[in-house]
């Protein structure tokens, strides 16, 4: 019997003033995801939290479905009310991105990067994902859900074969168990230390250290989106959190949407 996540344990080692201020906790769901946007919907307080043991139908990107067993990793959603424009939303995925690297850093002590948008790598495996979600009206975020998981013990043999090659665990690259509720609390005040920096304005702060974990950057890689596909080399981002694109031809692009392919390092 695994030993589940106790929401008790949790709030004693937690220290933030928003985020987790509240949490609800299923053993089993189908998203925390699709859990947290109706909860938004009815006007739950920002900060709000909604954790899962274990999801049936946990999102990722693009459609795709997060494997998600029960009492091995973290599966959580955070629900946010920034006063921002829909044209800065992208930023609260690359605060969580920051906020699950530097965690993933302090618990473990080996850095990991960051694959733009929003995938978290170790040696080349995934060992954590971000889909962010949003309601809006009158070109305003309404409410915003932060979906993160992140695999800390669950074994990767035990993975379906098709995500076996990429997929990789906390637990197996840095031999050592990882308590669950200690990796919670610190992930929870990383998040809540960003998110606080970001709506003071301090943008810039933000997207250099995105920038430094970063395993995008200087790469040449292959952008798909609906309206085909392009090569080119990562040269950074813009204030938005934007891909700039160098192509052959000296053009930049600014990618805001799609799936990328790292091709290899110029």
């Amino acid at each position: 019997m695994k030993d589940l996540l106790d929401l008790s344990s949790i709030r004693q080692k937690l220290n933030t003033n928003i985020i987790g201020k509240e949490i609800r906790l299923f053993e089993d769901i189908d998203s925390t995801n699709r859990e947290a946007m109706a909860l938004g919907a009815s006007g739950a307080e920002e900060g709000t939290v909604v954790l899962a043991e274990s999801q049936t139908r946990g999102k990722g990107r693009l459609g795709r479905i997060w494997y998600s067993p029960k009492g091995e990793n973290l599966y959580l959603s955070i629900i946010l009310r920034p006063p921002v424009p829909l044209s800065e939303a992208q930023l609260i995925t690359v605060v969580a991105a920051i906020s699950v690297a530097e965690t993933i850093r302090k618990a473990t002590d080996i850095r990991p990067g960051v694959k733009w948008p929003n995938d978290i790598f170790i040696n080349r495996r995934k060992v954590a994902g971000i889909l962010t979600e949003l309601a809006s009206g009158n070109d305003k975020v309404n409410y915003l859900v932060v979906g993160i998981g992140i695999n800390l013990n669950m074994e990767i043999s035990s993975a379906p074969e098709e995500i076996r090659e990429i997929a990789g665990s906390l637990k197996d690259i840095s031999r050592r168990e990882i308590d669950r509720a200690v990796f919670l609390a610190l992930l929870l005040s990383e998040f809540e230390c960003y998110y606080l920096i970001f709506k003071a304005g301090e943008r810039q702060r933000i997207m250099d250290i995105y920038t430094d974990y970063s395993a995008t950057i200087g790469n040449r890689i292959r952008v798909r989106s609906l309206e085909g596909s392009i090569e080119g080399i990562a040269c950074g981002f813009n204030m938005e959190g934007g891909l700039l694109l160098k192509r052959d031809s000296g053009v930049i692009d600014t990618i805001l949407a799609g799936d990328i392919e790292h091709i290899s390092k110029d």
